[in-house]
């Protein structure tokens, strides 16, 4: 599957790149959109033309001519491995620089191999062999390098120790994945470092010592209702009804909860029934002839959280008990 590449302003002017014809420049710029993370791709001169050339008119042999005259340039390189023909594009690396290195389905180039992956039996695959001495040698170098990463203490070199073990298998693709950036990315490092030194925890672990810590706290008594200082008559809230119902031309009933609470809270906060009618006659002098604002004429409306404002504007306007008879019926 191709895969986004880059390309570097500097091969306008280079040198080997205006040595070469122009479809082998074109191949050469084409070429790592097919390649894997380590500049690899199976080479077939027919399979070259379907990849790189599917909609112009080049052959597969003109393609093979074309790879020749790149590797007389020593741009790109044919090796055999495993009975077949690959392809590596020569300082791959240099110029792309993919956010997280996959492992390798392909046989890398001898040269490419021995370079990441010395003195190991499995040099030909590019892969970075079991033993925890190589996988420390290639992922932190040390337990002194890791300690670098985690902190100098002696639970850094703890932690060296287990990110250098196979089990982890957090080197398993090449000494170029993992040179700062074991398990896929350089984050990766300091983070499972840390963690395995006891500097930090995992997320999971966190979550599950504070809920195990807030099942051990004494339950929270409840807070205190507004009922509990004293709760207000029936008599006190129905009239509180009334008086909506007569400026709003309303149907309310005392009895419904959502008409209740509010009023019955403010009443239990110390506010008064004159208080709370002054504020429905007001809102109903204001908003009167507005039909939308009926809809509003409701205690949760009236004595929510704007109730403190509302009761500021009717006692600057007087919206007493006296001003009930003239808006009643306001609508």
């Amino acid at each position: 599957m191709a895969k986004i590449r880059s390309v570097s302003p500097s091969a306008c002017i280079s040198p080997d790149l205006a040595a070469v014809s122009d479809r082998a420049a074109l191949m050469f710029l084409l070429l790592p959109c097919h390649c894997d993370d380590y500049g690899v791709m199976p080479y077939h001169p027919a399979k070259l033309k379907a990849l790189v050339f599917p909609m112009r008119d080049v052959t597969a042999d003109e393609c093979a001519l074309l790879v020749d005259e790149l590797s007389a340039h020593d741009m790109v390189s044919v090796y055999e491995a495993e009975g077949a023909s690959w392809l590596h594009v020569t300082n791959f690396s240099k110029y792309q620089h993919p956010a997280r290195m996959r492992r390798s389905d392909w046989p890398l180039p001898p040269w490419l191999a021995a370079e990441q992956c010395p003195d190991s039996a499995a040099t030909a695959h590019g892969q970075c062999p079991d033993s925890a001495e190589a996988v420390q040698e290639q992922c932190a170098g040390s337990a002194e390098a890791v300690r670098g990463q985690c902190g100098d203490s002696a639970e850094g070199a703890e932690g060296a120790e287990k990110c250098a073990s196979p089990d982890n298998r957090q080197c398993y693709d090449s000494a170029a994945t993992v040179r700062g950036q074991c398990s896929d990315s350089a984050e990766a490092v300091p983070r499972q470092c840390s963690e395995a030194a006891g500097e930090g925890e995992g997320e999971g672990d966190r979550e599950r010592k504070e809920k195990q810590e807030k099942e051990k706290r004494p339950a929270e008594p409840p807070e205190p209702s507004v009922f509990d200082v004293a709760e207000p008559s029936d008599e006190d809230v129905r009239r509180v009804v009334s008086c909506i119902n007569r400026v709003a031309r309303k149907r309310l009933s005392a009895d419904t909860p959502s008409v209740r609470e509010p009023i019955a809270i403010r009443l239990a906060q110390g506010r008064t029934v004159d208080e709370l009618c002054s504020v429905a006659t007001c809102k109903a002098r204001q908003w009167a002839g507005w039909e939308q604002a009926k809809a509003r004429l409701v205690p949760k409306t009236l004595f929510g959280r704007k109730f403190d404002e509302y009761l500021a504007e009717a006692e600057e306007g007087g919206g007493s008990d006296a001003e009930d008879e003239r808006y009643s019926g306001a609508w």
